[in-house]
């Protein structure tokens, strides 16, 4: 490893103080001044990023079944 290269240690340490919207500059930044080859590793590294799932919809608990539940669950005690 070249002398002038930061370690991954070190690398992310720098990182772990920085604002997400300050990542997402820095990544343009790569991405839109980079070589071809780093733009693709930059677009193969977010094409496996996956995308947010819609949250599944909740029921509601049935309060009967419920309630009978914890009646049966303090009969036996």
């Amino acid at each position: 490893m070249p002398a002038d290269r930061m370690s991954a240690e070190a690398f992310f340490a720098q990182l772990a103080g920085m604002e997400v919207e300050h990542l997402r500059k820095a990544l343009w930044n790569l991405y839109r001044r980079g070589s071809a080859p780093v733009r693709g590793r930059v677009e193969a590294e977010i094409a496996r990023v996956p995308a947010p799932r819609a949250r599944a919809t909740e029921k509601t608990p049935d309060s009967r079944r419920a309630l009978d539940e914890v009646g049966a669950f303090t009969a036996l005690a």
